[in-house]
């Protein structure tokens, strides 16, 4: 095998047993998943490819943070191993949730995580991240509306309701991220399709009935 092919890359990160490395853990919607601090990371990188590099990708306003109409925003890290290169993104939040108009402490922890994440994409720990169902899949934190509006479906609080709804809730986290990113509305109703029809392959219904309303809302969109 070719060593400086992406397949060797891979090969090589992904054999590393991450497991003694992960001193720390990251709480995603009250669940905590195991994770490697991005020292640990780092060192592991060394390791295997000292020559690596990352950088932090800024806004035409020179922030290494990129903000979007609704005030939320994401980090996005450029890494090259052995001359190839990828871009990753990571959304700011707190616990697992979007947050509008973070703080330097958010927007600090994201960069990391981001960088983690980046070396996942390169094979280093990518099994954490299979394992989070909602590390790629964050909900902005909004109030929570009133069943009695009419705009959430009614369901008995039962252990396979509450089943059923997060996986509706997991499946519109990842279509959530997609949709932020969407310059024009026409791009985010293909997104919201798309998820529509993951729901019906699925055999699910929504119990949420205003997701796209307050999509079009947030982005500034008419609905």
């Amino acid at each position: 095998m070719d060593k400086t092919s992406k397949a060797h890359i891979w090969a090589t990160l992904s054999a590393v047993n991450i497991k003694p490395h992960c001193t720390e853990s990251e709480t995603i919607s009250g669940e905590k998943f195991p994770a490697v601090s991005w020292m640990n990371a780092h060192v592991l990188m060394m390791d295997n490819f000292p020559e690596y590099t990352w950088e932090f990708t800024e806004d035409p306003e020179s922030r290494e943070v990129h903000y979007f109409n609704d005030g939320t925003c994401e980090v996005r890290c450029r890494m090259t191993v052995l001359g190839h290169t990828q871009i990753t993104s990571y959304m700011v939040r707190d616990g697992g949730d979007v947050v509008r108009n973070p703080n330097s402490f958010q927007i600090n922890t994201a960069k990391q995580r981001c960088r983690v994440k980046a070396m996942a994409e390169f094979g280093l720990g990518h099994q954490l991240w299979l394992k989070k169902p909602t590390a790629e899949e964050p909900e902005v934190v909004e109030e929570v509306t009133d069943q009695s509006s009419g705009d959430v479906l009614p369901t008995d609080d039962t252990e396979a309701d509450s089943k059923v709804r997060n996986s509706i809730d997991r499946l519109w986290m990842t279509s959530l991220e997609e949709i932020q990113k969407a310059r024009t509305k026409t791009a985010g109703q293909k997104m919201f399709d798309r998820y529509v029809k993951a729901l019906k392959s699925r055999g699910l219904e929504d119990y949420r009935l205003n997701r796209w309303e307050e999509v079009c809302s947030k982005k500034g969109w008419s609905a």
